[in-house]
C-alpha cells in the first residue's frame, strides 16, 4: 500500500491503491473467466444493454413528463459580504449550513422514491437516469446520500447533532463510517474539536491500526475493484495450479507490485524525503489536504537555519510557493509537533498546528 501511495500519490485513498495492485497483476496473468464472461456478457447483457439505452431515448421523445413540474434553478440567496475574508467566510458558512440542510431532506426524498420503486411511476428506465436527467446529478452522489440517509436512522444521536449544529453533513458522512450507538457522543465530541480534514486522517489511522494490530486488511471499496480484486484472486490461483485462500491470493499479488515497482521507486534517504515520510506525505499547514512536495525551513536558511528534521515541515507546492514566499502563512516552532501557525491576512492570530 505504501509503495501504491508513491506512484499515485500520498492522498490516494487505499482503495485505488488496492486497484491499481490488481491491474497490475491482471497485466501480466489475465484472468481465466474474461473470455467465457465476455461472451456471456455479450449474450445475456447485451441485450438488455440495448434495451435500456433504446427505451432512454424512446422515452425522451414521449411527453410522459409533461405533468411533471419543471424543476426551476434555484436563486442564491443575495449576498451583503464586502470583500472582508472574515466577512466572506462568514457568509460561505451560512450557505454551507443551509446546503447541510438541503443534504438530509435530499437523501430523506431520495431513499423514499428509489426504495419505493418511484421513479419506474414516471417512465424512467432506471433509477439512475432519474438521477441524471431530473436531478442533474450522478447516480453515485445520490446514493451516498441514502446511505448516509440510512445511518442516520441508526445512529440518531447523529442525525441530532446535525440538526444541532455540532458537526456538519461532510462530518457526519465521516462518523457514520465508524460510529454506533455505544460510542456515537464520543465520535461527535471529537469531531466538533477536527477540521473535516484532520477527521478524515484521524479515521484512516485508526483503521490502519486496527488492521495492523488484527493482521487484517479491511477496506471499504467500489463496486469495480471488488470485481477486479475478484479477477485477480482467479489468476493468482490459475497461475499457482491449485487453489489459494483469498490471504494467499493477496500475498501474491502484493508480490508481483512490489517486485515490478520496488527498483524504480527506490530512493536515497535525504533529510526533505525523511520529513515528507514523517508528516505522511501531506501537507502540515492547518485545513490543507493536498500532497505534500516540498519541505520548508521553518527558520529560513538565509537566517541561520539548518536541514535538522525539526526545523523543516511538509508543504504542498501552493502554501510554500505562495503563502509562504507572500507573507500569507507564517510558521514557527519546532517540528513537527511545536508548530505555530499564523494563516491569512498578515498579523493573524497564531493557529496550533
Amino acid at each position: 500500500m505504501a509503495l501504491a501511495g508513491k506512484l499515485l500519490g500520498s492522498t490516494a485513498p487505499k482503495w485505488q491503491r488496492l486497484e491499481a495492485i490488481c491491474q497490475e497483476y491482471l497485466g501480466a496473468h489475465p484472468d481465466p473467466a474474461d473470455s467465457a464472461r465476455a461472451a456471456e456478457d455479450e449474450v445475456l447483457r447485451g441485450p438488455v444493454r440495448k434495451w435500456i439505452e433504446a427505451a432512454k431515448a424512446a422515452l425522451e421523445e414521449e411527453t410522459r413528463w409533461a405533468f411533471l413540474d419543471a424543476a426551476e434553478p434555484v436563486a442564491a440567496p443575495e449576498s451583503t459580504a464586502s470583500s472582508d475574508p472574515h466577512r466572506l467566510d462568514g457568509e460561505l458558512r451560512r450557505l454551507a449550513a443551509m446546503r447541510d440542510g438541503w443534504d438530509e431532506v435530499l437523501g430523506h426524498l431520495a431513499m423514499l422514491l428509489r426504495e419505493l420503486g418511484l421513479w419506474r411511476d414516471m417512465q424512467f428506465a432506471t433509477f439512475g437516469h432519474y438521477c441524471a436527467q431530473r436531478l442533474g446529478m450522478a447516480e453515485r452522489t445520490v446514493e451516498q446520500r441514502i446511505w448516509l440517509e440510512r445511518r442516520l436512522y441508526s445512529v440518531p444521536g447523529l442525525r441530532d447533532a446535525i440538526r444541532a449544529g455540532r458537526v456538519s453533513y461532510e462530518k457526519a458522512r465521516l462518523v457514520a463510517q465508524c460510529a454506533d450507538d455505544s460510542n456515537i457522543e464520543a465520535w461527535i465530541a471529537r469531531a466538533e474539536k477536527q477540521t473535516c480534514i484532520g477527521l478524515r486522517r484521524e479515521i484512516e489511522a485508526e483503521e490502519e491500526a486496527q488492521m495492523c494490530a488484527r493482521g487484517e486488511v479491511v477496506l471499504r471499496v467500489p463496486h469495480r475493484v471488488v470485481r477486479l480484486l475478484g479477477a485477480a484472486c482467479r489468476a493468482a490461483r490459475a497461475a499457482s495450479g491449485r487453489w489459494l485462500s483469498p490471504g494467499e491470493c493477496l500475498e501474491i499479488i502484493a508480490r508481483q507490485f512490489i517486485e515490478t515497482w520496488k527498483a524504480e521507486l527506490a530512493e536515497r534517504s535525504t533529510p526533505h524525503r525523511r520529513v515528507l515520510a514523517r508528516d505522511g506525505g501531506r501537507c502540515q499547514v492547518p485545513g490543507c489536504s493536498r500532497a505534500a512536495l516540498h519541505a520548508h525551513h521553518v527558520l529560513y536558511r538565509s537566517r541561520g537555519g539548518g536541514d535538522e528534521e525539526e526545523n523543516l515541515v511538509a508543504m504542498c507546492a501552493a502554501h510554500h510557493l505562495h503563502g509562504v514566499h507572500r507573507g500569507y502563512v507564517r510558521v514557527r516552532g519546532r517540528a513537527p509537533d511545536g508548530l505555530r501557525w499564523q494563516l491569512g491576512v498578515r498579523g493573524a492570530a497564531p493557529v496550533d498546528a
